[in-house]
């Protein structure tokens, strides 16, 4: 990814310029197809899940407090609610809607995005999200956003906090600050799909181990009833080890088609610089 390091060297080095020159307007025009690009992807996403309707309303509630809050203690107490819900979500505790856990729902959803928005419009919020927060700092608005960033981005801290902080100090032109950081941030994500096929693969693993146990149990008995009960546990785990097989190609099917939709509006983006 050294490409998405120079990207954020070159932001800071031409923004300024950029203000000044032709390109400025090319820039806008060209993120403006890239975010409406985005957005499409997402909604076309949604609509081929056929997502049940509660899961579409939790997503709205998810946005709408997202474009609501906009104090710095309120973005502190928010971004530290949502970390904790994810963290509660991968132990199957939270709110969920069948198969949907709190951070699948929130990786869908556009409130990552919609709070990045609101802190980069606002130079008094922004300010206090400059540099990234000390080893030792917990609690500070800061450290909430970056723990949270942590918990849903794919990318590791090193490779996106200087693209946060060239935007939150301004180093982008004025009117493409939130479209741009929006749109590099969404591409960032990780993947709620993946998410849910590693869960199921998590759960099919668990009643794997717990058939073969229950395998186990039965051997050594030659009673009709023990070696019927035996053969069809015995069935249920070679399907269990089908399914687990199909996850597998699943998930890598839609780790390379995510991988290649995210590389190339990271690229474009980085591009336009």
């Amino acid at each position: 990814m050294s490409w998405l390091k120079n990207a954020v060297s070159k932001v800071g080095e031409k923004a300024e310029a950029l203000k000044q020159s032709e390109r400025f307007q090319r820039l806008q025009e060209k993120t403006s197809v890239v975010v409406a690009s985005t957005v499409e992807k997402v909604k076309q996403a949604r609509e081929k899940i056929g997502r049940p309707a509660t899961a579409v309303e939790f997503e709205a509630q998810l946005e709408s407090r997202a474009k609501a809050t906009r104090t710095l203690a309120g973005l502190a107490e928010m971004h530290k609610s949502w970390t904790e819900s994810i963290v509660a979500s991968g132990n199957k505790e939270g709110p969920r809607v069948n198969e949907l856990g709190f951070k699948e729902m929130f990786l869908q959803s556009r409130a990552l995005e919609c709070t990045l928005e609101v802190i980069v419009s606002d130079p008094s919020l922004r300010e206090h999200y400059v540099e990234p927060p000390t080893a030792d700092d917990k609690t500070s608005p800061v450290a909430c956003l970056y723990d949270l960033l942590s918990k849903t981005l794919v990318f590791p801290q090193a490779q996106w906090s200087g693209l946060l902080k060239v935007a939150m100090s301004g180093g982008l032109p004025g009117e493409q600050e939130s479209n741009w950081l929006s749109t590099a941030f969404c591409a960032m994500k990780c993947d709620w799909n993946e998410e849910v096929l590693c869960n199921e693969r998590k759960d099919l693993a668990l009643k794997a181990e717990y058939l073969k146990q229950e395998i186990k149990q039965l051997e050594g008995s030659d009673a009709d009833e023990q070696l019927r009960k035996r053969t069809f546990v015995s069935a249920d785990l070679l399907k269990t080890y089908s399914s687990v097989r199909q996850n597998l190609e699943d998930a890598q099917d839609q780790r390379k088609e995510v991988q290649q939709i995210r590389e190339g509006d990271l690229k474009l983006l980085a591009e336009q610089i």
